[in-house]
């Protein structure tokens, strides 16, 4: 799991997400549960964002990425 904490960091602000005037687009999804994201999480590897909880499970049952298919 300590590889899994350097491929993963935390999104610092919501803003990362806003349009030209800071106002949001519509509400970031996590692209494997397809809810809004609570607590988005970048992964290194891929380049996308997740929810933490879904990314964490999904490395920890398969060690890859979902988008990717490359091992994390």
């Amino acid at each position: 799991m300590a590889r899994l904490a350097l491929a993963l960091s935390p999104m610092t602000s919501m803003a990362a997400f806003g349009g030209p005037e800071g106002g949001l687009l519509e509400p970031p999804t996590c692209p494997i549960t397809l809810d809004v994201m609570r607590e988005p999480t970048f992964c290194t590897v891929d380049g996308q964002t997740y929810e933490r909880a879904a990314i964490e499970e999904e490395v920890r049952r398969t060690g890859k990425s979902p988008m990717t298919r490359e091992r994390v």
